[in-house]
């Protein structure tokens, strides 16, 4: 089975909650939010993000929202173009308590536009009470589009929320939790079984490979390096956690930080390398000979993102690009699109699904441990119109400041 885990720690409380996560063919992972009337909202819990929001009785997808706003707090739109009502068939019936004050949000698929409230949430059992949140009037159409969840709860910190209080702060402000921390475990291929943690995990854990969060408002790593491996020859199957450093191991894996800073960790059941049995493959702690490539190597761990995005150094993705693609023979029987480093041409690399095996596998270092993914990872099938054609899950520029990476589920599904 697996002992996957992603989380991050805070101060010690009295309770546990897991929430079942839906895996939306390994683009969108999300689960359920109940509101104080007893509806159930499908949010994405998103560790890229701090704010969260759900949608208001009347709540509309349009092909365009105005970043200004008029005098009266509504956006300032002249042509909204086409719209629909936004995703998922629940609204909230009412704000509850407004804190009298509009907010327009920006995430790298679109927009939403709403007021600031607070209200009680129930989250895997656990209650959060006057918790601040956005009541959603209005979001754009690539917000909702293809979309199967109604609403986001931010997992980051907030001084990404203009310092308005989380929800995993307002579980801990409250005593919820028996262990600050929160932790996903992520499926492949569309199956079930994903969940999300708060508070204690239920396994044990036998090794800790631990990097600090130099940047605390993403979930933002400072990775020892990134290289590209050979083509993988086996299955692995890995975790990913934070903890606090107080309680990290010992020994070469970790970074040194003060007992106050938290620390993004991958932790993993040992297994038999051949993926049979419980354990399902060990980490990649190896002296196996990889490329370590000349880029930045900082990366912002985003569970709302289905993507890996490179830093916005343009230079990275070609040079990634050059790196990890097989031989002309074998890009030609792949059939490849758009996949010439010297001179890309504008558009996404796709190759067939059935002859992506050659591509060789890009990780990211904690020491000399290899957290890595390979074709079968970063090639995704579904988004092409030929049902035939896998799409690469890697796209150059992050859009972000520091020059990080911002490693999605592509990158999750399989550590996490």
């Amino acid at each position: 089975s697996r002992s996957n885990r992603y989380a991050t720690y805070y101060r010690v409380g009295s309770g546990r909650g897991k929430i079942d996560i839906h895996n939306f063919f390994d683009l969108q992972y999300y689960g359920p939010v109940t509101d104080s009337d007893g509806q159930n909202f499908q949010v994405t819990f998103d560790t890229g993000s701090s704010f969260t929001w759900l949608p208001g009785s009347g709540c509309k997808s349009c092909d365009h929202i105005e970043s200004s706003a008029s005098a009266d707090g509504d956006p300032s739109i002249t042509d909204k173009g086409t719209c629909q009502d936004c995703a998922g068939p629940h609204r909230l019936r009412y704000c509850g308590k407004s804190l009298d004050r509009s907010l327009l949000l920006t995430y790298g698929k679109g927009s939403a536009y709403g007021v600031l409230c607070e209200r009680d949430f129930t989250l895997g059992g656990l209650t959060v009470h006057g918790q601040p949140y956005v009541y959603v009037t209005e979001t754009d159409t690539a917000m909702s589009y293809l979309s199967q969840a109604e609403g986001i709860v931010g997992m980051g910190f907030s001084t990404l929320s203009e310092n308005i209080q989380t929800v995993m702060e307002s579980l801990v402000a409250e005593d919820v939790l028996s262990v600050p921390q929160f932790t996903f475990v992520l499926t492949e291929n569309g199956r079930h079984g994903s969940q999300l943690i708060l508070g204690d995990t239920p396994w044990d854990e036998d090794f800790i490979y631990s990097a600090p969060v130099v940047q605390p408002s993403y979930w933002t790593v400072q990775f020892t390096s990134v290289s590209v491996l050979p083509p993988i020859p086996s299955s692995h199957d890995s975790s990913f956690t934070t903890v606090e450093p107080s309680s990290a191991p010992d020994g070469g894996y970790g970074y040194g930080v003060s007992n106050t800073d938290p620390v993004i960790a991958t932790s993993r059941r040992l297994g038999d390398r051949d993926g049979a049995g419980d354990g399902g493959g060990d980490v990649n702690v190896t002296d196996e000979a990889g490329k370590v490539l000349p880029i930045s190597s900082l990366g912002i761990i985003d569970t709302g993102s289905s993507l890996i995005y490179t830093p916005d150094d343009p230079t990275t993705y070609i040079l990634l690009l050059k790196e990890l693609q097989p031989d002309l023979k074998e890009l030609k029987r792949a059939q490849c699109s758009h996949v010439d480093p010297d001179s890309p041409s504008v558009g996404v690399v796709q190759c067939l699904c059935n002859h992506v095996h050659k591509w060789k596998r890009l990780s990211w270092d904690v020491g000399n441990v290899h957290f890595d993914i390979g074709p079968a990872e970063y090639f995704i099938p579904g988004l092409s119109e030929n049902p035939f054609m896998c799409t690469f899950a890697i796209q150059p520029g992050s859009g972000l400041d520091g020059n990080a990476w911002l490693i999605g589920d592509a990158f999750l599904k399989k550590w996490a």
